[in-house]
């Protein structure tokens, strides 16, 4: 899935592409120039949906064909239907920067705004279900696909901070060593690790349960 600044969310196929590159070569007939021209000629989204509001982030929903967008609101969308199923508006909130689906409780969403707040919204209501505010504005959220009622956030103030879903008044660790903000989280696969990147032009990998990076990635042009 992809957003944009023309408001439009599009879904692409990767099996589509792959068939699509296929057929697109054959009819080049082995002349080079037209078989340059005809693979890049008509790579077209599976599906699209155009939002009234501003688009930001989106994500996928891990066990329906439904899928949130966030902006100056954040939508739910169905792919049978090319308006949004619900709007989540209310709390006086600010635009919504990142928001993510958490991998086990499916109907649960989570989501960074620029009112330095962490909101988590319930599908299945319509309103959302709490928000938490931190003293500096967070940038990037993922779930820990192991242990779901954990979510690391990552801050502007350079660290990323652990938290559980059932006890939100504090942290449940601190991840420093970056200098600058952060840009964007993934956990991996195991969730043993995550991998951050940050404004400071480095990419460092955390475990999950220390508060200091294991590994730094750095080149002059990241």
């Amino acid at each position: 899935m992809s957003t944009g600044d023309d408001n439009k969310v599009c879904i692409w196929s990767l099996n589509a592409i792959k068939q699509q590159y296929k057929q697109e070569r054959q009819e080049g007939n082995g002349i080079e120039s037209n078989w340059n021209r005809l693979i890049f000629k008509n790579y077209t989204p599976k599906a699209s949906y155009l939002s009234k509001h501003s688009v930001i982030s989106c994500d996928h929903s891990y066990s329906d064909d439904i899928f949130a967008t966030s902006g100056s609101v954040v939508q739910l969308w169905s792919y049978e239907r090319s308006t949004p199923t619900q709007t989540f508006e209310g709390w006086d909130v600010d635009s919504v920067t990142k928001l993510r689906f958490n991998p086990s409780e499916t109907n649960l969403l989570a989501s960074v705004c620029n009112d330095r707040s962490l909101i988590f919204y319930d599908i299945r209501g319509k309103t959302a279900l709490n928000k938490v505010y931190l003293k500096n504005k967070s940038s990037a959220l993922c779930w820990n696909p192991q242990e779901p009622m954990n979510i690391v956030i990552g801050n502007e103030n350079a660290k990323c901070y652990t938290f559980d879903m059932r006890k939100l008044s504090e942290p449940k660790m601190i991840h420093k060593d970056h200098f600058s903000a952060i840009l964007d989280i993934d956990f991996s696969p195991t969730g043993k690790e995550f991998a951050t990147a940050s404004f400071d032009k480095t990419i460092r990998i955390f475990p999950f349960n220390d508060g200091r990076s294991r590994e730094v990635y750095h080149t002059k042009r990241m």
